[in-house]
C-alpha cells in the first residue's frame, strides 16, 4: 500500500463515520470483497453510494460481483469507527440499531416489497448485509465473539482495521488504477445497470481467485 493512502485511512477511521464515509467515497474499492481491477473494470464488481431499501434511511454503500454464475449484491451500514459492539450496558446502542436495520433490510427483500427486487426477480441473485464498526485491534473478546457468530448468515460484521489491511494487498499502481475506476454510482446509476449485470450472467465469466 502506499504510505499516502495508509496514512489517509489510518486518519479517516479515527474520528467519526462522517470521516469515514468520506474515505469510502473517495476508495468506494475497499468495500469489495476479493476486488481484482480487471473484473472492476469489466462491470463485474461495481461500487454505489445511499441506496433505498425501505422508507428508512438508505444504506451507506452497495456493491455487486458476478460468482460462479450468480449475481451478490451486498448492503453496508456504517457506525462509527470509534464505537463498540458492547458497552457497560450490553450491546452498544449504535450497533443495535444498525443490526436492526440491516435485519428489516433482509426481511424486505426477502418478501420482494423493493423496486431493487422487482428488478433483480432470479433464483441467481443472492443479497448479503454488512455493519463496519470500530477497530478491531481495540475490540474486546465478547466483541469477537458476536463478530464470529455472524460470520456464516447473511450479516458480516467488520472493523475499520479491515479496509486498511485489504488496501495493503495493492501496490501503489494498482490503487491509482482502482481510484481511476471512479467514484461510487448513485442508486439511479445502480438501477439502470440491472439489466447489464443480469444479461451478464448468461455470458463468459472472468476465472475467479481470491485475491
Amino acid at each position: 500500500m502506499s504510505w499516502e493512502l495508509e496514512e489517509e485511512l489510518r486518519q479517516s477511521f479515527s474520528t467519526d463515520v462522517e470521516a469515514a464515509r468520506e474515505a469510502l467515497l473517495r476508495h468506494p474499492w475497499l468495500i469489495i470483497p476479493d476486488l481484482n481491477l480487471d473484473w472492476l473494470q469489466r462491470g463485474y464488481q461495481g461500487c454505489y453510494r445511499d441506496v433505498a431499501i425501505d422508507d428508512g434511511p438508505p444504506a451507506d454503500f452497495a456493491m455487486h460481483f458476478h460468482l460462479q454464475g450468480r449475481l451478490y449484491l451486498q448492503f453496508t451500514r456504517l457506525v462509527s469507527p470509534t464505537s463498540g459492539i458492547y458497552d457497560e450496558n450490553g450491546r452498544a446502542q449504535e450497533f443495535s440499531s444498525a443490526l436492526e436495520e440491516i435485519r428489516c433490510w433482509h426481511q424486505v427483500l426477502n418478501e420482494g416489497q423493493t423496486l431493487l427486487h422487482s428488478l433483480l426477480r432470479s433464483q441467481r441473485v443472492e443479497f448479503s448485509f454488512r455493519i463496519l464498526i470500530g477497530l478491531s485491534s481495540k475490540s474486546s473478546s465478547t466483541e469477537k465473539m458476536e463478530v464470529e457468530s455472524h460470520r456464516r448468515r447473511h450479516y458480516r460484521i467488520r472493523s475499520y482495521d479491515w479496509l486498511i489491511e485489504k488496501g495493503g494487498r495493492f501496490s501503489a499502481d494498482e490503487i491509482e488504477g482502482l481510484d481511476a475506476c471512479g467514484p461510487a454510482k448513485t442508486e439511479p446509476e445502480m438501477v439502470s445497470l440491472f439489466p447489464q449485470m443480469m444479461k451478464m450472467l448468461d455470458g463468459p465469466m472472468p476465472p475467479y481467485f481470491r485475491n
